[in-house]
Parts: structure tokens; C-alpha cells; sequence
């Protein structure tokens, strides 16, 4: 029956609506309440929200119908009667229409949470105050390894490490005794426990609501197995880096000492070279006036050659008014053997 009434359409509806009528019709017996109950039933059993104002249509007009049709004069009990039938039916058609729409808001709310819950990339555990698992969505599942459902009802501890059993257990009561929360990034990471066995790093943030006067928690679950592999591989590569830096500074410390130290030196031999330049452009100066004095001593030399000699016997200076008899008159001498018969 129920099944039956469920699956009222307008069609449907009318056609109650119309036995009801002919009902009245023909047995004479007019009962304005029958049309109410009968709209309520069918409002109720209607789900389809389009229904409900159509069929507060077809109840009215059933009602005013019966009323011409069926009731002789007009009894102001019977006038108020049929009134207030309609009053209630349309009553009726704005509490469910306004019903509905709360049910339907809901249902979308409930599918649209069911959906977050179910394709959520992060693990989510709900736990009674026993430390049970009455919930987990299918990101949790596949984080410790599990099949759908085969974690329900299971202890929350069957997730923890057994080395860490006892002490989270401790931790979980107190929790239930003074209920917190703790966000994500707090600063604690707690080791998780695979089906298999196998163990890996989790962060894990908590939340708690109280239900019927019993506290739940949920616990929102990420893996970072992967991330704390890759900051280790970072944290090497700095500290690599930083070792690195370290060894340039020190070589660059020690080429700039090196460079400074070479600096210094060749300061040292400029300022030594300028010297022997400055030193050297003295003697020039000394052996251009010595070979000037020498050249006006030779040139008014009354008669002979005056000629400085090196150790090989070549001239180096050469004058004198007698260079003409000796066959120097179109050359000079300077650079020349004194004796020119022999082999430079």
C-alpha cells in the first residue's frame, strides 16, 4: 500500500479525488474532512513537488463542486464547512510545498557532503568514544591498504604502529575526557601502520562534534612519506650547497690573500724598477756628458785620435782631427776593430 501511495501522480490523485466525489454523489453523504484526509495522504505520499499545487487545484474544485451539486440551501454550518476544507487543503499545499523544498535542500546537502567524503583526496577516520572506526572514506582506505568497509568497526589503534599502541591509547582517551582540536601543520607528525604492515609518516590534523551527547572525532589523514623523502633530498642538497659555499669562501679568501700578496710584490719590484730606471737615466745622463766633454776634448785635440776602446777592441767613442789620415773620413769608427786587418 505504502508502495502503492508513493507513486501518486496528479492522474492518479484526481482520479481518488473523483471516486470521492461520486462516492458523496452517490451515497448523499456529505463529509468535507474525507476531502482533507484524502489531499493530505496524497500531498504526503506525492514526492514530486510540481504535484502538490495541481492537486490543491482538483481538491478545491471537488470540494466547491460537491458542495453545489450535492448540499441543498446553504447552511452557514455547511458553507463554513466546505470553507474550511479548503483553508486546510491549501494550508496543506503550503506546509508540504515548503517541506519539500527543505527536504530537497537537504538531499542535495547530503549528496553533495556524500561526494566530498567519498572522492576527498585526503584520508578522513570518524571514531566513537570507544576508539571504533564508524566511518572512513575511500582516501583513508587506500592510504593504510584496506577494502572498502573492511576498517568499520575495527579500533582506531589497529592504524598505529604497535610499538606506539599503548601510548596512543592514552592519547585517545584523554582526548574523549577534554576534547580539542588540532589543525593541520601543528607541528607533530605520528607514524601510520599499513595493513601489510609496512609503516609510513602521516600528518594528522583532528576534529571533534558530539552527537546524542557521545563525542566523535574526525581525524583528516595525509601521507608525506613522499614529502619528507623529498625535503630530506633538499635538505641535503642545501647542506651540499652550503659545504660548497664554505670551501669557495675559503679559496676565494685564500686567491685574494694569494692575489694581495702578489700585489704586494710586483709594487715592490715597480717601485725597485722605477728606481733602476730613474738611476739608469742618470748614468745616460752622465755618459752623454762624459761622451759630449770627451767628443769637445777630441775635436780640439791639436793633432791625433782620441778613441775609448772596449775589451775587444772596438770603438766606442772615436775624434780627432786625424780620423781623415787613418780612412775614417766617410765612416765612423764606432763599433769598429782598432785593427781592421783582423777578423771580428
Amino acid at each position: 500500500m505504502r508502495r502503492f501511495l508513493s507513486s501518486l501522480t496528479p492522474f492518479s490523485g484526481a482520479l481518488l479525488l473523483a471516486l470521492m466525489f461520486f462516492f458523496e454523489y452517490y451515497s448523499g453523504v456529505s463529509n468535507s474532512v474525507l476531502y482533507v484526509l484524502l489531499v493530505l495522504v496524497i500531498l504526503w505520499y506525492s514526492w514530486n513537488t510540481r504535484y502538490v499545487s495541481l492537486t490543491g487545484i482538483i481538491a478545491t474544485l471537488f470540494i466547491v463542486a460537491g458542495f453545489l451539486v450535492i448540499e441543498n440551501g446553504t447552511v452557514p454550518s455547511v458553507v463554513v464547512n466546505r470553507i474550511m476544507a479548503i483553508v486546510t487543503v491549501w494550508l496543506s499545499v503550503i506546509f508540504v510545498n515548503g517541506y519539500r523544498r527543505l527536504f530537497d535542500n537537504e538531499e542535495v546537502q547530503k549528496r553533495q557532503l556524500q561526494a566530498l567524503f567519498e572522492n576527498a583526496t585526503e584520508g578522513m577516520v570518524f571514531t566513537n568514544s570507544q576508539g571504533e572506526i564508524v566511518r572512513i572514506n575511500p582516501a583513508a582506505e587506500k592510504i593504510f591498504g584496506y577494502q572498502t568497509g573492511e576498517l568499520l568497526g575495527k579500533s582506531v589503534e589497529s592504524l598505529v604502529p604497535d610499538h606506539f599502541v599503548k601510548k596512543h591509547v592514552g592519547f585517545r582517551q584523554n582526548l574523549f575526557r577534554n576534547p580539542l582540536t588540532r589543525p593541520k601543520g601543528s607541528g607533530r607528525d605520528v607514524m601510520g601502520k599499513c595493513k601489510d604492515g609496512t609503516e609510513f609518516t602521516a600528518e594528522i590534523s583532528l576534529s571533534y562534534f558530539v552527537d546524542r551527547q557521545e563525542v566523535f572525532y574526525i581525524a583528516f589523514v595525509i601521507d608525506i612519506s613522499d614529502r619528507k623523502k623529498q625535503e630530506a633530498i633538499i635538505q641535503a642538497n642545501v647542506n651540499s650547497i652550503k659545504r660548497l659555499n664554505e670551501a669557495l669562501d675559503a679559496k676565494v679568501k685564500q686567491r685574494t690573500s694569494e692575489l694581495e700578496a702578489a700585489l704586494s710584490k710586483l709594487e715592490l719590484a715597480n717601485s725597485k724598477l722605477i728606481c733602476e730606471i730613474a738611476e739608469r737615466k742618470k748614468i745616460e745622463e752622465r755618459l752623454i756628458k762624459s761622451k759630449q766633454l770627451y767628443t769637445a776634448i777630441a775635436t780640439n785635440f791639436p793633432e791625433g785620435v782620441i778613441g775609448v776602446l772596449d775589451k775587444d777592441l772596438r770603438y766606442l767613442l772615436a775624434e780627432g782631427k786625424e780620423l781623415q789620415t787613418i780612412g775614417f773620413i766617410h765612416s765612423n769608427p764606432v763599433g769598429q776593430r782598432l785593427f781592421n786587418h783582423e777578423d771580428p
